[in-house]
């Protein structure tokens, strides 16, 4: 009861120690709220009808998951809020509130609904996700369909008060960001995010006061996306740069919910997807692999 809820929004915050003191069932919902809160962002809201809008959302994840459960998206959500917090990113790149807004909304819900296995998954099984979204990011379209069906419900609608310009807008952030949040994007989204950084630095040699993000540019909606992209996608990666017990624990969920992937796989005569043979799988050279080619490229901008 002596919790300091301003704790949510540090990048020291344990998930799992929150869930001992307030349960599992209520941690969702109360981990939103305050990052809702944290962000400043209850005056753009109906906080009316937050509870609603947080609570269904947690509904419509799958708690059975061993990973990508409600636990796991609010994780990404108090990560991406303690970024958002402890650096400079919404100056540098002027965000407005509606792009706040669509990030932790991103944030909080990019896996709702998860299956407990991959794309690759379900384009082999011919699943009805593979079958819907043509066989193209068909998680992420699925994330993307659920928090907007939640959304609009008239008892947990948020943003009823956007004006018609600013909802389109949060609803095309939280589309290209979600689809982006798709792993085989993530060379890409780098590579993005890299050559920008280059063309900044190289551009400060000649004016010290070069602006990140051009508020004058004909490009402010695809140049300041890059970032939120990057941020959301970092976030959902991130339980590697958490403490080592954190992150260990992140990573045995992780490895035995791709392993029970693999033995569905198998049990219904399909190709066996990466990391996910349970009798062939090394997971700390896999990890080194992740470390490696993954998260210290990612963190490292």
């Amino acid at each position: 009861d002596n919790y300091d809820m301003n704790f949510i929004t540090t990048r020291y915050f344990n998930i799992y120690h929150f869930e001992s003191i307030f349960s599992r069932e209520k941690s969702f919902v109360l981990i939103g709220k305050e990052c809702f809160k944290s962000l400043d962002l209850l005056n753009i809201i109906d906080t009316t009808k937050l509870s609603n809008f947080l609570l269904e959302l947690r509904n419509h994840y799958i708690s059975s998951n061993q990973y990508h459960n409600e636990r796991h998206g609010a994780d990404v959500g108090q990560t991406r809020a303690s970024y958002l917090k402890s650096s400079e990113i919404i100056e540098m790149c002027m965000l407005p509130d509606i792009d706040i807004l669509s990030i932790l909304i991103a944030a909080i819900g990019h896996d709702v609904g998860h299956t407990g296995q991959n794309n690759n998954f379900h384009i082999n099984s011919k699943s009805v996700y593979a079958l819907t979204y043509h066989d193209k990011s068909c998680l992420e379209n699925y994330h993307i369909y659920l928090i907007f069906k939640i959304l609009l419900k008239p008892e947990n609608n948020i943003v009823n008060s956007l004006k018609n310009e600013e909802y389109k807008i949060l609803r095309k952030s939280i589309i290209e960001s979600i689809l982006a949040n798709d792993m085989s994007l993530h060379d890409t989204i780098l590579s993005k995010m890299q050559t920008k950084l280059m063309s900044w630095n190289e551009n400060k040699k000649e004016n010290p006061n070069e602006l990140f993000i051009n508020p004058e540019s004909t490009t402010l909606f695809d140049d300041q996306q890059k970032v939120i992209n990057l941020l959301i996608h970092s976030a959902d990666i991130s339980h590697n740069t958490k403490p080592f017990p954190l992150s260990e624990k992140w990573t045995e969920l992780l490895t035995e919910e791709f392993h029970a992937q693999g033995d569905k796989e198998k049990s219904l005569n399909l190709p066996i997807s990466f990391l996910c043979d349970r009798t062939t799988s090394n997971v700390p050279k896999s990890q080194i692999g992740f470390l490696n080619y993954v998260i210290i490229p990612t963190f490292k901008l």
